[in-house]
């Protein structure tokens, strides 16, 4: 196998996509791998063509954002598809990637009825870091380091507000269920993380539900401790690749409610390592929540069941299996060299630095979304130097842009 440089390109690091590139990163040991966030795009225009000049392979691993990234049709290439609500805004990755990379088998079958031939398509799952999420021995100390002290049965639920895009999450089905929960005297919380559903938490508290904890930002280092503070996990999504809140849900020993969608339909079979209900259904979701949370015996056994599912099939080593082959075989395809090209650039410190980068443009981000404590947060807790050299270049850019 060749050694190739691989060119890994998320939206940026604080998010699902992020976790994508630097698990290829540590699963991959064949290949030099270098980052280049989209965010970075307006500000390192300079560092990105350098890399497009050694770039062997190009990996887009963000579909929505697709359009931002400008690269020469002569670099062999590889597109991700996450997951589908426009098609049309999807269309261009099929026609300039070599290869397309769907991330469950719902998307791969909904490509070929697109018409996209098979061998053009590779998929690879979502996966999980078991040395991150994993069972905790006490449910009660991961209550109380989240500032909880209760022992009724918790409910959790987290993403970004923006992802809900034209209601794909299901927010109102999650909104009928626990409703009809509370209206027959069900006695559980729910613990929400991710930015941007402060409505949505009052209109749960209006319910009168006992308790209701929201967390908009929780550190990436509590989410392993919150997933084992609940007692199961609810998604009522219409669309998903993953979730991946299901699969690291399922690798800390939490059962989970969850619609038909993503790897769900590869690998979670109804009442055996999850519980499946219908799209759009509140009265199935309500009483599947119910069963679990009435069942200590029942969310034990699902739980069991689902955490030998994670280690039998959704590890990351496991889903990104052959993944450095498949970049050998687009370069092999596509590139009119023989060999790679030479570069004595380290791949481990561009990583190192594009990473301290893409953390601080993100809590820049926060700071200018009207979040100025979890942004002063972040940046302290970062590499201030990158702070310190960086925001000249980036007030210049902003400044040139406006002229």
């Amino acid at each position: 196998m060749k050694k190739l440089k691989v060119l890994l390109i998320p939206d940026y690091f604080a998010w699902v996509l992020g976790t994508w590139a630097k698990q290829i990163v540590r699963v991959g040991t064949q290949h030099d791998y270098y980052f280049f966030p989209q965010q970075m795009f307006p500000y390192y225009r300079q560092e990105w063509e350098s890399l497009l000049q050694i770039a062997d392979v190009i990996h887009v691993l963000s579909d929505f954002d697709f359009e931002k990234t400008i690269f020469p049709t002569t670099v062999p290439s590889v597109g991700s598809i996450h997951h589908v609500t426009n098609w049309e805004k999807l269309i261009p990755i099929t026609q300039k990637c070599d290869r397309i990379m769907a991330v469950a088998g719902e998307w791969k079958d909904f490509l070929c009825e697109k018409g996209i031939p098979g061998d053009r398509i590779s998929l690879f799952n979502n996966g999980v870091d078991t040395s991150i999420f994993y069972p905790l021995p006490d449910k009660m100390e991961a209550r109380r380091q989240l500032g909880i002290t209760s022992e009724i049965p918790l409910i959790g639920y987290s993403a970004k507000y923006t992802s809900n895009t034209d209601g794909r999450k299901g927010i109102h089905i999650l909104l009928q269920a626990l409703k009809t929960l509370a209206e027959n005297h069900q006695k559980f919380g729910i613990v929400i993380t991710g930015p941007g559903w402060g409505k949505v938490v009052e209109e749960i508290k209006s319910y009168g539900i006992s308790e209701v904890y929201y967390y908009p930002f929780l550190p990436d280092r509590m989410m392993p401790v919150c997933y084992n503070a609940l007692d199961l996990y609810v998604v009522t999504s219409q669309v998903e690749g993953g979730p991946v809140p299901v699969i690291n849900c399922l690798a800390c020993g939490v059962p989970v409610v969850t619609t038909p969608v993503g790897i769900v339909i590869d690998y979670i079979r109804d009442g055996a390592n999850g519980m499946v209900v219908p799209k759009e259904d509140a009265e199935a979701t309500a009483k599947a929540i119910a069963r679990l949370v009435e069942n200590p015996e029942l969310r034990q056994n699902i739980a069991e069941s689902g955490l030998e599912t994670v280690k039998n099939h959704l590890t990351w080593d496991k889903t990104l299996a052959g993944i450095e082959e498949m970049y050998e075989r687009v370069w092999e395809e596509k590139s009119d060299r023989r060999e790679p090209l030479k570069t004595d650039r380290d791949p481990a410190k561009q990583r190192e630095r594009v990473l301290a980068i893409d953390s601080y443009l993100w809590n820049l981000k926060l700071l200018a979304k009207g979040h100025p404590k979890e942004g002063l947060r972040g940046i302290l807790d970062g590499n201030l130097g990158v702070a310190l050299t960086e925001t000249p270049k980036i007030v210049a850019k902003e400044l040139s842009s406006r002229v």
